[in-house]
């Protein structure tokens, strides 16, 4: 996957994950905060995108954790992910550079 642009899921995913490990449910909650609610993904919806990222060794399981509703497996960006989340982003403002040139915005 080193060498392709990641989907703007895995993305955010990667973004909220650069700060510490969390489990499915945490990364709902802040990935509505990041985004101020325009990408909502839900609990169910996130675990098939957490098994695809780690099976590409983009985050990786971090233990697991107690809240009050029971146990939950938390996780953890990887060194691959890492590195793969700081490529995107460069991409990304590059791109996003270019738009804002285009439309007379000074703001990047």
């Amino acid at each position: 996957m080193s060498n392709t642009n990641l989907k703007q899921i895995d993305f955010l995913v990667l973004a909220v994950l650069r700060k510490g490990p969390l489990h499915g449910y945490g990364i709902v909650r802040q990935l509505d905060a990041l985004t101020d609610g325009a990408v909502q993904l839900r609990p169910g919806d996130v675990y098939r995108v957490l098994y695809r990222m780690e099976k590409a060794r983009l985050l990786q399981e971090a233990g697991e954790g107690s809240t009050e509703s029971g146990r939950r497996t938390n996780y953890a960006i990887t060194d691959a992910g890492r590195q793969m989340l700081a490529s995107q982003a460069e991409i990304l403002a590059s791109v996003a550079a270019g738009v804002l040139a285009a439309e007379g915005t000074d703001n990047v």
